[in-house]
């Protein structure tokens, strides 16, 4: 289930279209950089601790095997529009 950070990063990612200003392009740009930076780093504080402990063996062979390759239903970038 996307989050709100998803819906603002589509809704962001929505605003660099062809035909934007420049700067303001600049601006969209580093406010999207910044949104994943700090998303990485919260799933890393989350992520990174359980991996450390967990039996990757066993984890992964408990994985089913990977099937074929499977493209992703296409959503147009900002379709939806998120509230700043």
């Amino acid at each position: 289930m996307p989050s709100c950070r998803h819906h603002t990063l589509a809704y962001l990612a929505g605003r660099l279209r062809p035909g934007a200003a420049g700067s303001d392009a600049a601006t969209v740009a580093e406010w999207i950089a910044t949104l994943v930076v700090r998303h990485l780093a919260k799933e890393n504080d989350l992520l990174l601790p359980a991996l450390a402990s967990a039996d990757m063996a066993a984890v992964l062979a408990d994985m089913p095997a990977p099937g074929p390759a499977r493209r992703p239903e296409h959503r147009g970038v900002g379709d939806r529009h998120v509230p700043e």
